[in-house]
């Protein structure tokens, strides 16, 4: 089963928002259906518009509305919908399960106290820095967060990772699904675009174990995007494991949200366009690929993000 790197937002994306998200490796990008408790402003055009630019999507439900209702208005938009199980739309109770079984949707639930449900598919959210990379969290990632595990159910699941970041222009939330869920096959990017990796940052006084990105050449299109001060040194090697250049770049982070991320934005050439200017730490084992990108990020408490 593939796995798919996931945004949702409360507000519809725009195409080139889409756009952007589909370059960056974007695979879905989940909505809403409206609902008593979600004040979203959704409408079929926009799940439209995902599906036109190649991504999928569900929809998040509100458990006030009622189950049939709710299925009917999601076929009639073409997407597959999820019940948004959240204390702030309804309380938990004996609903759930019957709600579920009308609706024949999936199930989105805190992990704290993630109840045992039948549905048709299942969507955790536990929150975290590091990009897991995996559609449900391991006894670990539960234990870091202090909440007791929960064991993966049966069929296709949902990570929400790391909720309300600036990525892809707008404020989204990140995940990982099993591409099962969704019914739409992404169009695939071209070769030489780059799939969004989150840089995690060292706390002052340790040091951070590098991101490496494989494959990239000079035609490979990069932008650098910082939630916050930070920098990050950059190296890219051969495939002999030698240094070919060195780059040390600082990110202010954010502006004021109406502006978005800071950017720093070209090609690989043109930012190792200079012979290096770092000594170089030695390659990893060899890539067996042209080339070896790798980002150090300095001392920070924050974390940078490739787009």
């Amino acid at each position: 089963m593939t796995l798919y790197a996931v945004a949702d937002s409360f507000t519809a994306p725009s195409d080139a928002q889409l756009e952007r998200a589909r370059y960056a490796g974007v695979a879905a990008w989940n909505g809403y259906l409206p609902g008593l408790g979600i004040d979203s402003t959704w409408i079929a055009a926009d799940f439209a518009r995902i599906r036109a630019a190649g991504l999928g999507s569900i929809a998040f439900a509100s458990g006030n509305e009622d189950p049939d209702k709710m299925a009917a208005l999601a076929a009639a938009w073409k997407v597959r919908g999820c019940l948004d199980d959240e204390p702030g739309i309804r309380a938990f109770g004996t609903w759930e399960q019957s709600w579920l079984d009308a609706s024949g949707f999936g199930h989105y639930h805190e992990a704290w106290d993630f109840p045992e449900l039948r549905a048709a598919f299942h969507v955790i959210a536990l929150y975290q820095q590091q990009n897991p990379s995996a559609s449900w969290p391991t006894p670990a990632d539960f234990a870091a967060q202090h909440i007791t595990a929960v064991a993966r159910p049966p069929g296709a699941c949902g990570w929400q990772w790391r909720p309300n970041v600036i990525a892809y222009a707008a404020h989204v939330d990140l995940s990982w699904f099993d591409s099962a869920i969704y019914t739409t096959t992404p169009t695939p990017t071209e070769e030489n675009e780059m799939q969004t990796v989150i840089v995690d940052v060292a706390p002052p006084g340790e040091v951070a174990a590098p991101t490496l990105i494989p494959g990239v050449t000079g035609s490979t299109s990069i932008v650098l995007a910082a939630f916050k001060p930070c920098t990050l040194t950059m190296f890219l090697w051969d495939e002999h494991g030698n240094t070919v250049a060195a780059r040390q770049l600082a990110l202010s982070g954010n502006q004021p949200a109406v502006h978005g991320p800071v950017e720093v934005a070209g090609f690989l050439y043109q930012i190792f366009a200079t012979p290096p200017a770092i000594p170089g730490p030695a390659a990893p084992a060899k890539s067996g690929v042209p080339y070896l990108l790798a980002l150090y990020p300095g001392s920070s408490t924050y974390s940078a993000s490739l787009f």
